[in-house]
């Protein structure tokens, strides 16, 4: 792909990374007491298509999220049935990429460090797409955000690993509620990263809900990054 020598640089150390330490085991102190056998056991594929949803279902679901959504589908960003707030930068990362890329440079992979877990690096290695959300300075939110990350695999052990970028610029403020669900299908792997930038004097109220299916394994990193006195609650 057309990539920033940088992005390669990125996905290059992550995937070394992985290759050296591969999947956590009990011996790693973070995960003694959560084995991840069943995963590792099950044929994983990176699921690239988008699945078929109707117009009626991606339009009901924009309709009953809220009065500001961003909706995605597989890892990627759906404009066209999202209603970005006014006042506030979103769009796809892969976008962003492209069309901001000393900011989004300047932080993607600065603050979930691919070299510390197995699952980052795998998610640095392997994403196409995401959010970007960009909070100008100063700006107070008084609409509530609800990200809408929508998953359907059309074969068993696919594979989504998207990932968000956050940044919140000097002394603004947001709510962001997160939901992953599923719309059905085979089940299948989240590997979900989303990094937050925290300026100087911002704040943001941040919930995450998992709505996934059943038999769905969902693994997810945020990693939040404070400037003096700003606030994650």
């Amino acid at each position: 792909p057309n990539e920033p020598v940088w992005l390669r640089g990125l996905r290059e150390e992550a995937m070394g990374s992985f290759s050296r330490t591969g999947f956590p085991t009990p011996k790693n102190e973070a995960w003694r007491y959560t084995p991840v056998t069943p995963l590792v056991e099950t044929p994983l594929a990176v699921q690239d298509e988008e699945p078929l949803l109707s117009h009626e279902i991606l339009a009901g679901l924009k309709e009953n999220s809220g009065r500001t959504v961003l909706i995605t589908v597989n890892g990627k960003f759906q404009p066209e049935y999202s209603r970005i707030p006014e006042g506030i930068e979103a769009m796809d990362l892969a976008q962003a990429i492209a069309l901001k890329p000393e900011l989004v440079a300047s932080h993607l992979g600065r603050h979930a460090d691919p070299g510390h877990d197995a699952f980052s690096a795998l998610n640095a290695g392997l994403f196409k797409s995401g959010i970007f959300i960009r909070v100008p300075e100063n700006f107070i939110s008084s609409e509530l955000l609800h990200i809408v990350n929508l998953s359907r695999a059309s074969h068993r052990g696919g594979s989504f690993h998207s990932r968000n970028l956050v940044v919140l610029e000097k002394k603004s403020k947001i709510a962001i509620i997160e939901t992953y669900r599923s719309a059905g299908g085979e089940s299948y792997f989240t590997n979900a990263v989303t990094e937050i930038v925290l300026e100087e004097g911002s704040v943001l109220e941040y919930c995450k809900i998992q709505q996934e299916h059943p038999e769905a394994f969902h693994i997810a990193t945020t990693e939040v990054t404070h400037r003096r006195n700003s606030s994650f609650v």
